[in-house]
């Protein structure tokens, strides 16, 4: 006990010392020489992104005097860009002083990017070492002296209490992101938004909410939405796509040597599916007819990739010879196939179109694995997006011809079982 006690005070004193030596970490330098812009004195790195943005600024004037895109497009750009504007300079940059600034002379230029692996290198110096090794000791220290105490008022603590704080620490970090660089900001938002929907996945557990698990679904798609709206991310926007297919119905699950991928139920089938070609439609409409609403643009691949996954999953089950009368069996071949076609004029007739053409080689790939091969074909997924329409066309007809040998030798066998 003795011992432990002396060894934290030192690791306080090492961890004192090295503050005191060193502000930051030592890292690759920076030119300190300062460019001259309009009487303000700014440095290199600064005027370099100013410069950037600039140019940004003048691109988005060229286009919207083309009439590639409208004045409200470019104006909502140029708000964009100057708030980051403000935000590099550390004040109020007005759209004339942006464009006033020099171009940034080739000889203060930035030196190039150091790898990650640099930069750690540059982290490793006897000072640091001591700083790291002064706080473990520390830490190991304080936890061994007062475990016992610490313990118990862990315990003591109600479970709600970790439950307010995991949900209002997501929350804080998605409003504290706004104000980080852009580079940073969104995986600021993105580890608030997982916090956040931790915290619903705890209350969900602890508290045995299985009635109310569509509500917290809602919850979460909610938050997830309005982070990636308010940090326009595209990755904050594929996971509220995610989490508003879960509020509908559709459901994974992870089970010993394997995984499962479907539906709640029947009406989750129904629900998820229909909502899931709505997206996938909405989307391509306004991609043909070059028409962009900008606060949706964040959920466009996430629309895309799991509006037709989700689609055609649920079109691939509704198709079964096994899953409803004899009737709707032939209805929905009818339907299925006819959804098949147009993913593929979608995904190669239109390959121009960013972003449609790993429409049609899903659907057909979704197809070609059958009920028995889904875990196979879900594995793969990722691959292949960008077959040729010669190809996509191919795997279509393969598929049709072998998604009902496939189905019904796998459909048999769980019937027999």
């Amino acid at each position: 006990m003795r011992l432990a006690g002396i060894i934290f005070m030192l690791g306080a004193v090492l961890s004192a010392g090295q503050v005191k030596a060193e502000d930051t970490f030592p890292g690759p330098e920076v030119p300190g020489k300062q460019v001259q812009d309009e009487g303000d004195n700014l440095d290199t790195a600064t005027l370099s992104e100013l410069t950037k943005l600039r140019h940004r600024v003048a691109t988005v004037e060229d286009l919207a005097a083309l009439g590639i895109i409208s004045r409200m497009q470019a104006d909502e750009a140029l708000k964009r860009y100057l708030a980051q504007a403000s935000d590099v300079a550390g004040e109020e940059v007005s759209y004339e002083r942006l464009l006033a600034l020099a171009v940034q002379p080739e000889d203060t230029a930035e030196p190039a990017g150091l790898t990650a692996l640099q930069r750690f290198a540059g982290l490793i110096t006897f000072t640091n070492i001591l700083w790291v090794l002064g706080i473990a000791l520390g830490i190991i220290c304080f936890c061994y002296l007062f475990w016992h105490f610490i313990v118990t008022v862990i315990a003591s603590i109600p479970k709600e209490v970790y439950e307010v704080l995991l949900g209002l620490g997501g929350l804080g970090l998605i409003a504290g992101g706004l104000w980080l660089k852009p580079g940073v900001a969104e995986y600021v938002g993105l580890t608030g938004t997982l916090m956040t929907t931790g915290a619903l996945a705890v209350a969900y557990f602890a508290h045995k909410l299985e009635k109310k698990e569509t509500l917290l679904f809602l919850v979460a798609s909610a938050v997830a939405a309005a982070a990636a709206l308010l940090h326009g991310s595209s990755m904050i926007g594929f996971l509220a796509v995610i989490l508003i297919m879960c509020t509908l119905g559709f459901s994974a699950a992870v089970i010993p040597c394997g995984y499962v991928i479907g539906f709640k139920d029947e009406a989750a089938l129904g629900r998820a599916t229909a909502v899931g070609f709505l997206m996938v439609t909405a989307f391509v409409l306004l991609t043909i007819f070059q028409k962009e609403l900008a606060p949706l643009t964040v959920f466009r691949t996430g629309a895309l990739f799991m509006g037709s996954f989700i689609g055609y999953l649920g079109l691939l089950i509704a198709s079964s010879r096994w899953y409803d009368s004899r009737t709707h069996y032939a209805l929905f071949q009818v339907v299925t196939i006819t959804a098949g076609v147009a993913a593929l004029v979608v995904g190669s007739v239109l390959p121009h179109r960013e972003g449609l053409r790993g429409a049609g080689p899903r659907a057909g790939r979704l197809r070609h694995a059958g009920a028995g091969r889904l875990r196979h074909h879900l594995r793969g997924l990722h691959a292949g997006q960008d077959l040729s329409g010669g190809t996509t066309a191919l795997s279509a007809l393969l598929s049709g011809l072998s998604a009902r040998f496939i189905g019904r030798i796998f459909c048999r066998r769980l019937a027999a079982s």
